[in-house]
């Protein structure tokens, strides 16, 4: 690579973009340098290529490769520390590239995180932990992926009402997180956000939500009553939530 292409050096605010940057200076620079020879660079190029072989079927991934055995909160340290919760204490490949570290347990990508040069950083995924927490709830508070994962408001008084009237309410609350796993922030927010405006905040009413978001809603239209009677009777509001209850007890 020519020297020339660092000076100045080039700015940008990816690898990507970077290297788009630094392609283009190399092609400009082709037709640009002349060789002792009298040849243009890209002239002694295309000569070379002409007796290169050809590359293999598999290129070598361009990345660092090591391995490191996971600790017990499922921690691994290259550098810094990233995480495999759910294969702690077990030997991981570490596949360090510019952008990314991926961790795999034998030809299986187990975890991918974005690659942190800060000194100290903890590249922690919260959503690799979830599943984890579901089973041990009660370890949610001391959960340092969890520490600094910044939530919509509404999770917050979610699990606040959870704890005012469910049993296993860290337990639902984390339920309601691993919907992360498979909808976006915005629409697990909106729909927490709907239930607790119904009065439901339930994980039950969160996932139906998502699952009929955007159905149209039929109005339907009270049936006429030929007997007058009948129009004054008032029944009481069902209480939808003492199935929870029922459940929790078989359960």
């Amino acid at each position: 690579m020519r020297a020339l292409c660092f000076r100045p050096l080039l700015e940008g605010a990816s690898f990507e973009e970077l290297n788009v940057k630094m392609l283009f200076e190399l092609e400009r620079d082709l037709d640009q340098r002349v060789l002792p020879d009298k040849r243009t660079a890209r002239e002694a190029l295309d000569a070379e290529l002409a007796k290169l072989r050809a590359l293999p079927a598999h290129v070598p991934e361009p990345c660092r490769v090591l391995t490191r055995m996971a600790n017990r909160f499922g921690h691994v340290r290259i550098e810094l520390t990233y995480s495999v919760p759910e294969h702690a204490r077990r030997a991981v490949t570490a596949k360090l590239f510019p952008e990314r570290v991926e961790l795999a347990l034998g030809a299986e990508v187990v975890a991918r995180a974005r690659r942190s040069f800060k000194a100290g950083d903890m590249v922690l995924d919260p959503l690799q932990v979830l599943a984890a927490l579901e089973r041990k709830h009660r370890a949610i508070d001391e959960a340092t992926a969890l520490k600094g994962w910044v939530l919509p408001e509404a999770f917050g008084k979610l699990r606040t009402e959870l704890r005012a009237h469910t049993r296993k309410s860290d337990q639902e609350w984390i339920g309601v997180l691993r919907l992360l796993e498979e909808h976006p922030q915005e629409k697990v927010g909106a729909a927490v956000r709907a239930a607790l405006a119904q009065g439901l905040p339930r994980l039950e009413t969160v996932r139906l939500l998502l699952r009929t978001e955007g159905e149209e809603r039929v109005a339907v239209e009270p049936v006429a009553l030929e007997r007058a009677e009948l129009r004054d009777l008032v029944v009481a509001a069902p209480k939808l939530e003492r199935w929870d209850e029922i459940l929790e007890v078989v359960a």
